[in-house]
């Protein structure tokens, strides 16, 4: 009981409601968020704390049991400041869970329209986890369903565009059946994610890092 959770990079709130729902009412939820805008939204529909900022305009004695960031750290330059930032706000036996982009040889225009600096292999990560302190507990690549076609459309319809807001439409575009398809799918992956079983490969990477004792 008591504990608290931050979500850092939390958006327009969407992830942080369901964080909250389940912390059931045993510990606080909140969230920095840089974009006036999306952080307006966040308290709005979470009803939440969202601090309008970056995760240093926290009150400096501000510590947290869990610390998130969900496609957070490929949009930040510096990374290893912002990881050891994490890392001083976690209480000890705290746990850092984050998600980023896998694999360099995605990278296309929706990158670039998305403003990330990086995507990562999973080495990459764990190294960039243990420089900054942490020990990884755990890490894998997830969506692997999604990797197969995503490497096909990114070779064969490789694109120049210059028009950043059609770029992100057209790989957010939603077909309805393919959708429904594909969320069953990763519906079944999450159960092995669950029980910490690690897949070889997919779009995306998750982990849970432990930070080293002071």
């Amino acid at each position: 009981d008591g504990f608290r959770v931050l979500e850092v990079g939390c958006g327009s709130g969407n992830v942080l409601r369901v964080l909250h729902r389940l912390a059931a009412g045993r510990g606080t939820v909140e969230g920095p968020e840089l974009s006036d805008e999306a952080a307006s939204v966040a308290r709005l529909r979470t009803g939440l704390t969202v601090t309008n900022g970056y995760l240093s305009d926290l009150p400096s004695d501000a510590s947290f049991d869990i610390i998130a960031a969900f496609d957070v750290l490929e949009h930040i330059a510096d990374e290893r400041a912002v990881l050891g930032q994490v890392r001083d706000r976690l209480r000890q036996g705290g746990r850092f869970i984050i998600t980023v982009p896998a694999h360099t040889g995605l990278w296309s225009a929706f990158d670039v329209a998305s403003g990330h600096k990086r995507r990562y292999t999973i080495s990459r990560l764990s190294r960039a986890l243990r420089t900054s302190g942490f020990s990884v507990e755990y890490a894998t690549y997830f969506m692997s369903l999604l990797y197969p076609p995503m490497w096909l459309q990114r070779r064969l319809f490789a694109r120049h565009e210059t028009d950043m807001a059609a770029v992100l439409d057209s790989d957010f575009r939603i077909v309805p059946g393919v959708n429904q398809l594909a969320y069953q799918m990763l519906r079944q992956e999450a159960h092995l994610i669950r029980a910490r079983r690690r897949l070889p490969m997919g779009t995306s990477i998750a982990a849970i890092a432990v930070p080293d004792a002071r």
